[in-house]
């Protein structure tokens, strides 16, 4: 990154954030507030793993310039700092610090003659780590104020970029109308800006809506249309994003056709998908995107699963472990919840109940206190194979009629369409349930199914967690 570099040695800078001379640190903020902001405009470029590189050698220093701008009152500048600064902490998961700094700022904003337009921009990147942590609520309210800052401005682009956030919002917390509603807007203004990156994330988007629809030909058509217009624009860290989302549209498309009957790999060879997240994951490892790395690692670690020998097995819960400890470094609890379902399972795989009941419950917990339904309903659906497998291997006729019941309640109070984007998962939950025949007449099995259609989620989580 050329003409970019520390006015001072890296051994000296440091000291300047702790020089009580108001000129040294006033020039001190100067630099690297421009340098934050520099690195912030290279968010697309080929060189972004550059900026964010020379961003982290020189983070205490950006500490130093914000902690000094608060102290003197000067808010404007901090959330100009923030904001340049909200990918950074994103991508290299300072998630929650960035949250910190981002909350001191927007706390006194309030009572500072701040910048509409620096105020929306903090609450968008303020809104995007809340939702990297699993804070839906607060990441929709952020991006609730950032929009209409932006509409109150006319800001196009600002408009565009906060419909598309909060759209990501409503996506997560499985309101995919609301959602697909918000991406299609932000996508009409970035066609009508005529912009190529702004076209390509709003794409992504709505092909994962289509996904959750079960439409995954389309989902995947659109997904490959994202990742060939970031390639275009050659901008490493969306290509990135947009091989991990093309790698599970077509994980899904392989569990959809196996729901179906058809073939387990659908209409993309499996090898293809393993393709799309190593290039995900390298490409994550080199712009030092821990977020990206953890999902990558998992997604791998579900693909191990699907071989089911014992050293894939064994694979896969490495991958899965390697994934969860990052994301509890980040605190991205919803996803620490989703790893905990894969770690789960493969314990139950390996013949492990007691420890793959242990971590499902957790992720189910979990889950329930971020109102993540849909994790809700997957982890329901895999405690419910740990009830048949341990109504199977009952020598206890009342333990193993008891944990059958448990099992045929628990799956029927679930949505038909429950799809989880792991065949293997169908293929044991299918054997599951045609096991449990032998145990339990037609008569008590409809009797199970006609009271689980009768039970609501929270109730099948209450069932769940009985011991």
């Amino acid at each position: 990154v050329a003409g970019v570099n520390s006015p001072l040695p890296p051994d000296q800078t440091s000291s300047v954030g702790r020089s009580s001379d108001a000129s040294i640190r006033r020039h001190h903020a100067e630099y690297f507030l421009a340098l934050a902001e520099a690195a912030e405009l290279q968010q697309a470029s080929v060189d972004q793993g550059l900026w964010l590189d020379l961003l982290e050698r020189d983070h205490d220093n950006l500490r130093a310039a914000i902690q000094w701008a608060i102290d003197r009152g000067g808010i404007e500048i901090a959330a100009r700092f923030c904001s340049a600064l909200a990918h950074f902490w994103k991508v290299r998961g300072y998630l929650s610090e960035g949250r910190s700094w981002l909350d001191k700022v927007l706390t006194q904003a309030s009572d500072s003659d701040i910048a509409p337009l620096t105020l929306a921009k903090a609450a968008g990147g303020s809104g995007i780590l809340a939702r990297d942590q699993g804070d839906y609520q607060a990441a929709i309210a952020l991006h609730e104020q950032s929009l209409a800052t932006f509409r109150g401005l006319n800001d196009k682009q600002g408009m565009a970029t906060a419909l598309n956030n909060l759209a990501v919002d409503y996506h997560y917390t499985g309101n995919y109308d609301r959602a697909e509603e918000l991406y299609n807007e932000s996508l009409e203004l970035w066609r009508t800006l005529g912009d190529a990156v702004g076209i390509a994330k709003a794409l992504n988007n709505l092909g994962l809506v289509a996904q959750t629809r079960g439409d995954w030909r389309l989902a995947a058509d659109l997904c490959q249309q994202s990742l060939e217009l970031h390639r275009a624009n050659n901008s490493p860290g969306h290509i990135c994003g947009a091989l991990y989302n093309l790698g599970i549209a077509l994980s899904v498309s392989r569990s959809m056709a196996e729901a179906s009957g058809g073939s387990p790999n659908g209409w993309e060879e499996c090898e293809e998908i393993e393709r799309c997240f190593n290039e995900s994951l390298a490409l994550a490892r080199e712009l030092g995107d821990k977020t990206m790395v953890a999902s990558n690692l998992t997604k791998l670690g579900e693909l191990a699963l699907e071989r089911e020998d014992e050293s894939s097995i064994m694979e896969a819960a490495r991958l899965f472990q390697d994934g969860l400890n990052i994301h509890k470094e980040l605190g991205d609890k919803a996803s620490i919840a989703y790893t905990l379902n894969n770690l789960g399972f493969a314990a139950l795989i390996a013949g492990d109940r007691a420890k793959a009941r242990s971590l499902l419950e957790e992720g189910l917990r979990l889950s329930r206190t971020l109102g993540d339904m849909e994790k809700v309903t997957l982890i329901l659906r895999a405690l419910a194979v740990v009830a048949g497998a341990s109504a199977l291997a009952s020598s206890n006729r009342k333990v193993a009629v008891q944990e059958a019941r448990r099992s045929i309640q628990l799956s029927s109070a679930l949505p038909e369409d429950t799809i989880d984007e792991i065949p293997v998962k169908l293929r044991y939950f299918r054997t599951a349930m045609d096991a449990l025949r032998t145990l339990l007449p037609q008569e008590a099995i409809q009797a199970c199914q006609a009271l689980g259609r009768q039970t609501s989620i929270e109730g099948a989580i209450t069932l769940a967690l009985a011991k």
